[in-house]
């Protein structure tokens, strides 16, 4: 009975160790390459969510000088304090808080609502052309010179009070208007407003 000589065992199947270094180390280079623009979209997002936190805070105190029918505040401020009395504004504050002006001689400045415009995180700016701006029972900017809380007066604007914010390694700053009837706008400062940019900031 003849037989037939059995075939050689196969190897077993998958890749060899150059071919898993060499996926290894392409995979290292797409995620060297990729870690740039993530870490710049990541910042560029910061610097949007601050300007969007911002420019709600602008219309809160702008709503609540119309619901209370009174004049109210808004003030930048690096002061984590709820107490009016010992607010600082600064035009560059990374907290801001809405503080309602008293009406009658014997009423005292008092907080409203207070927040942060971001969490001062590591290379972020804000700059402002007003650390405090005040808005009549009508929603628009106003003069007061006899603020209770503070020794900075609420000065008067003919043109727009705009707000800076950039972040280090982001590439796409943002800027926060107000307007002296009170319109609040986030726009794109590389962009010039037009009826096809909307997004853009005014000339």
């Amino acid at each position: 009975m003849l037989t037939h000589p059995l075939p050689p065992p196969r190897a077993p199947g998958g890749f060899s160790l150059v071919e898993l270094m060499t996926v290894v180390a392409l995979m290292s280079l797409l995620l060297l390459a990729a870690i740039p623009s993530f870490t710049t979209w990541t910042r560029n997002a910061t610097v949007r969510a601050a300007a969007a936190e911002l420019q709600n805070a602008l219309r809160t105190a702008q709503a609540e000088a119309v619901r209370r029918s009174r004049q109210v505040a808004f003030v930048l401020t690096n002061a984590t304090t709820d107490a009016a009395d010992e607010l600082t504004p600064d035009a560059a504050g990374t907290r801001w808080a809405i503080v309602a002006l008293p009406l009658l001689s014997n009423e005292e400045s008092a907080v409203i609502e207070a927040g942060a415009v971001t969490d001062a995180a590591s290379g972020f700016n804000i700059s402002g052309e007003a650390g405090v701006l005040c808005f009549n029972s009508a929603g628009r900017l106003v003069a007061n010179s006899n603020l209770s809380f503070t020794d900075t007066a609420c000065a008067a604007h003919p043109g727009l009070v705009s707000f800076t914010l950039d972040m280090a390694g982001a590439n796409k700053p943002l800027k926060v208007t107000v307007a002296p009837g009170g319109q609040v706008r986030l726009c794109d400062p590389a962009r010039t407003l037009s009826s096809s940019r909307p997004d853009g900031c005014p000339s």
